[in-house]
């Protein structure tokens, strides 16, 4: 049993009769209960109870953190006091428990890690090319719209020369909590790398995105600007043109005298949708009779 984000305790692995939680008694699990007091005194004890458990031994978890859970064991008869040998394997369990916790905990932060920017703690390119792909195929399949934008911090080149790269750091940071703070909570901003971020915006279009754009960039710490290129997707494009139209969007607003947000083109998909449908309209041909008259 470990612990809930209420300090109770909950039971995250179980084993017993028909692969069945043992039925504890109502309150052993909460804060004060018997178990949590378990936890708290860091020592194992043997309760008496009544109902389906009639005894319980709690053995505490440790990892190199401190307590992490309790091992519970509960048996349908009266084990007091508790057979010296059991106890002993009891305390066995509870340390393998502690090493499979371990485990897990690192490799739950190395896949955090793994998908984490370390400077700015914001997503990086492995975390935002799946949601963009996941986006993508919900935008699809409920016929919602969604947009993209490519950020780059101005002059930021300039900047690192003049305060030193410690300090260019530091505007990354802060304009990455910056923004951050300013979307929604279904937004993705992610650093798209050096200077430059990238967000999706799903369910919205590009007059709204602009909008909000142009409040995000406001936001930029230290005195310094940012240029902001955006692309609503078509329906139909894949990733990568997407991103290619926010890109040069970007780069027309950087073109432009920097500090200002610029909407992309439409995508080159549209004129052979186009295309399509006037070949669609052609005239059937006239006979050749109809023509000599």
């Amino acid at each position: 049993m470990e612990r809930d984000a209420a300090g109770g305790l909950v039971c995250t692995a179980a084993v017993g009769p028909s692969g069945a939680t043992p039925a504890l008694p109502p309150g052993a699990a909460r804060p004060g209960g018997p178990i949590a007091a378990a936890l708290e005194s860091g020592r194992a004890r043997l309760v008496p109870l009544e109902g389906p458990v009639r005894t319980l031994h709690l053995t505490p978890v440790h990892d190199a953190g401190g307590l992490v859970g309790v091992l519970a064991v509960g048996w349908g008869w009266d084990r007091v006091p508790l057979p010296e040998q059991v106890a002993g394997a009891l305390q066995v369990l509870a340390a393998e428990a502690a090493v499979a916790l371990e485990r897990a905990n690192l490799l739950h932060a190395l896949r955090a890690q793994a998908r984490r920017d370390v400077l700015t703690g914001l997503p990086n390119r492995r975390e935002w090319d799946e949601r963009l792909a996941a986006e993508r195929a919900r935008a699809r399949r409920e016929g919602q719209p969604f947009t993209v934008a490519l950020l780059d911090l101005d002059h930021f080149k300039r900047y690192n020369d003049l305060h030193g790269h410690p300090a260019g750091d530091v505007v990354l940071r802060e304009a990455a909590a910056a923004w951050r703070g300013a979307l929604r909570v279904t937004d993705l901003l992610a650093r798209w790398g050096g200077e430059e971020f990238a967000l999706l915006l799903p369910g919205c279009r590009a007059a709204e995105a602009v909008l909000l754009l142009d409040r995000v960039r406001g936001l930029t710490p230290r005195g310094q600007t940012c240029s902001a290129g955006l692309a609503e997707w078509d329906g139909r494009e894949e990733a990568d043109e997407l991103i290619a139209r926010a890109d040069a969007a970007l780069y027309e607003a950087k073109g432009g005298g920097r500090d200002r947000t610029v909407v992309a083109g439409p995508s080159v998909a549209a004129p052979d949708l186009r295309v399509a449908v006037t070949l669609a309209e052609v005239p059937r041909p006239r006979a050749a009779a109809e023509i000599r008259g």
